[in-house]
């Protein structure tokens, strides 16, 4: 398995953007590197870096999207915490190569990976 820490452009992440969240949260379209109308974040879970098996794929929903609405209350994942309402991230950077997500992300119960992407490096 590969080590982290690693660029967020890095083909094995498939990471792209993602817009266009429906109304009940159950479907997107990509946007791949184009963060305008981005509602979030798509990319393979770090946990698997660097395998030829990717495993699981995560969704990063943003707090702040850029030039669209925020994504509806059902969309994204559930809280580790077990809070009824589901995390957003707030995000900055102007696409792939420079975004940065706060708080850090937090995968699986118990915990995958647990990391950060900061100026478009995942760490």
């Amino acid at each position: 398995m590969g080590r982290l820490p690693q660029l967020l452009t890095d083909p094995w992440f498939e990471a792209e953007f993602y817009g266009e969240v429906a109304d009940q949260g159950q479907s997107y379209r990509r946007h791949g590197s184009r963060i305008d109308g981005a509602q979030g974040l798509f990319l393979w879970c770090p946990c698997h870096y660097g395998d030829a098996r990717r495993g699981h794929g995560l969704i990063i929903p943003f707090a702040n999207p850029r030039n669209a609405p925020e994504v509806p209350p059902e969309h994204g994942p559930h809280s580790a915490r077990g809070d009824a309402k589901r995390p957003r991230w707030r995000m900055s950077g102007t696409g792939l190569s420079d975004l940065t997500l706060a708080p850090s992300v937090a995968v699986g119960k118990p915990e995958c990976w647990h990391g950060f992407i900061q100026n478009g490096v995942v760490k």
